[in-house]
């Protein structure tokens, strides 16, 4: 399909970057920008692995100042892109081959739906994972539930369930989009995809859906140096802290991976009923002021 392009950010994990590029470039992608901006001693690296495979394919490859962010560097390759669709992909994610029929299928949506996101299949886990949720703001604590709004599609064989207000990293996004709403800058790492999905349900009509057929294969991780110093370390806490501060919030609730925290698609049945419950708990302890430390994310 060429009216789309492939997007990647990529650091310091040419190994894992080379696996990524590898699946786009099996799945039939023609256009791809990758964007650099890790330490000096990885770049020549990164350049040897676009070059081997650039036969067949256009693949534009974006020096950046050293740890611009993810929101500056997937601003800069957006702005590159001229074709209708754009396949936003992290460098530690591979592509299953039949990644372009959700560009097909985000065409059939309806037009305010913006995106349409994969799952994953976590390298390490045996539990598929789905991180779609709505957003609300209660009492000035950002909350993370379901609506009952959601419709269904069957477009090529391939199921979409939609609207929601946040889906997964994975995404091939209409270009359009981005004529409304751009990554926030002030992020390096860490709350900048909270923040793009609470500006658009706050600031645009646009909506987004999942697409539960078609699933990569997320293989988080690095070197200690990357973990500790980019993945886990101040740019975090300085990222939470701008996030509450801009949106005037007091927190986040449920915390991630919290029994109430609702996203996890692919649970029991019994389990999701269960966390429904427990999200409607929350939900009460919010309107009624009842929250205690331990129910709502806060930074340090």
């Amino acid at each position: 399909m060429e009216n789309v392009t492939a997007i990647v950010k990529t650091f310091m994990r040419p190994d894992k970057f080379e696996l990524c590029l590898r699946s786009l470039v099996s799945a039939g992608l023609k256009r791809i920008i990758v964007s650099f901006d890790g330490p000096e001693d990885f770049l020549e690296q990164h350049r040897r692995i676009v070059g081997k495979h650039q036969r067949g394919v256009l693949i534009r490859f974006l020096e950046l100042p050293f740890n611009i962010g993810l929101a500056a560097a997937r601003n800069r390759m957006i702005e590159k892109v001229n074709t209708d669709y754009i396949l936003m992909i992290d460098d530690d994610n591979y592509v299953p081959l039949q990644v372009l029929e959700m560009a097909h299928g985000l065409s059939q949506l309806p037009e305010d739906i913006g995106g349409v996101a994969m799952g994953w299949l976590p390298a390490y886990n045996p539990v598929p994972q789905m991180d779609a949720y709505d957003l609300e703001i209660i009492n000035k604590v950002l909350f993370k539930t379901w609506n009952s709004d959601k419709q269904r599609a069957i477009i090529n064989g391939n199921a979409y369930m939609f609207p929601f207000d946040f889906i997964p990293n994975q995404v091939v996004f209409r270009r359009k989009l981005f004529d409304d709403v751009q990554w926030d800058e002030h992020y390096i790492i860490s709350r900048e995809h909270e923040d793009f999905y609470l500006t658009c349900k706050k600031e645009t009509d646009w909506k987004f859906g999942i697409c539960t057929s078609i699933y990569s294969i997320h293989d988080p991780g690095g070197s200690k140096e990357y973990i500790r110093e980019y993945r886990a370390g101040d740019e975090c806490d300085k990222s939470a802290e701008y996030f509450l501060k801009k949106w005037d919030l007091k927190g986040i609730a449920p915390p991630r991976y919290k029994d109430d925290y609702t996203s996890l698609f692919y649970d029991a049945a019994w389990q999701i009923k269960k966390n429904l419950d427990r999200n409607r708990y929350m939900r009460w302890k919010l309107e009624t002021n009842q929250v205690l430390p331990d129910d709502v994310f806060q930074t340090r």
